[in-house]
């Protein structure tokens, strides 16, 4: 009886490294130091808002630039990201308080196609040109909770000033779980 206990805690000691070797991943960009003199920053802001007399929550959340995802459930959110100066298209998502419910999920379901998709967020590509050494904030300025696209700002942190974007809706039934 003695000898197979041992076995066994040797066992589970000798697997614990190959378990977890195939479970965690590295979250550390891997690539070439690129300095801080070619990189920028931009940050989602959170906000409360007052609609129809309640104070909710509303936020911009970081999903990715470019390629490169930032953010999501599994990973978490994060505040500010730093990249490469130049043309950049990032892809945040709209946290609207309101219509989250218990903060369970809710589902509205799209017509003929049988698609379900979230009502208390949704996904924004914005595509601007990034300076070098600039610092950016991402805020959404909603008024109603019937709008569809918000007023969503891209500003400048250091003047204050907005910035210029290209801003498109994306299509919520072809995102993947983010």
């Amino acid at each position: 009886m003695r000898v197979s206990s041992i076995y066994m805690c040797l066992l589970a000691c000798l697997s614990i490294p190959f378990f977890s070797n195939c479970c965690i991943t590295p979250k550390a960009y891997c690539g070439s130091k690129v300095s801080d003199s070619e990189m920028f920053q931009v940050s989602g802001e959170k906000d409360q808002v007052n609609i129809n007399g309640k104070n909710y929550l509303e936020a911009t959340l970081l999903v990715r630039i470019d390629s490169q995802v930032v953010g999501s459930y599994q990973k978490g959110w994060p505040k500010y990201v730093k990249a490469k100066a130049g043309e950049r298209a990032i892809e945040i998502r709209h946290y609207r308080g309101w219509n989250a419910r218990c903060n369970k999920p809710t589902i509205a379901v799209a017509t003929k196609t049988g698609c379900t998709t979230p009502d208390y967020h949704k996904h924004y590509l914005l595509r601007f040109k990034a300076d070098k050494e600039k610092k950016y904030l991402i805020s959404f300025r909603s008024k109603t909770s019937n709008t569809d696209i918000p007023d969503i700002l891209l500003i400048d942190k250091t003047t204050g000033k907005p910035i210029s974007c290209q801003v498109e809706i994306m299509n919520q039934n072809e995102l993947t779980s983010r």
